[in-house]
């Protein structure tokens, strides 16, 4: 399906998107309120909106998705996320932005971003980064202000900023190049 923006609005617990091409929102490609939960977004090209992807929901799980060209490509502001097998790059902010608690984010192609490649920012406390590739990012390739973020097996390479820059409690990098 061809759309300028899709919304799952409270209640639409399940949902799947799946296989659409999104451009040109004004706002949000794909707009997830809270309430919407166990939503998954799969398979999506995601271009030239203002935002790509932003969740309020609880476990959302959005895979194999591409971003591109787009301010604010990702970012989720409630926990328990899995964000996987992304391709985000060429993006006008961060690649991937997580704000939210007990996040999963792997296997990410994270490249060419005007900001850090993946972000976690202060309320994104307890989150795992494995198994991304982040490179030549305007800022970091991976940056951590949240507490008790695990960081492994991840790549960064070429960015402007650090590999990885971390300035949280009990953070913890096992095995990243950089």
């Amino acid at each position: 399906m061809l759309a300028s923006r899709i919304a799952c609005a409270a209640g639409a617990i399940g949902t799947l998107l799946c296989e659409n091409v999104i451009e040109g929102a004004g706002t949000a490609g794909i707009y997830v309120t809270a309430g919407a939960d166990f939503v998954r977004i799969h398979n999506n090209a995601i271009t030239s909106n203002n935002d790509g992807v932003v969740s309020f929901a609880e476990h959302t799980v959005i895979t194999a998705n591409t971003l591109v060209a787009v301010p604010i490509p990702a970012s989720w502001s409630t926990g328990h996320a899995i964000v996987g097998n992304n391709s985000c790059h060429d993006n006008g902010d961060y690649g991937i932005h997580i704000n939210a608690a007990n996040a999963v984010v792997v296997g990410n192609q994270v490249d060419e971003n005007t900001l850090d490649g993946i972000y976690f920012s202060g309320s994104g406390d307890y989150g795992l980064g494995k198994g991304n590739m982040c490179t030549d990012n305007g800022g970091d390739g991976m940056a951590c202000d949240a507490d008790q973020v695990v960081l492994g097996d991840n790549i960064c390479r070429g960015n402007t900023g650090y590999g990885i820059d971390y300035s949280a409690d009990r953070d913890i990098v096992l095995g990243t190049s950089s």
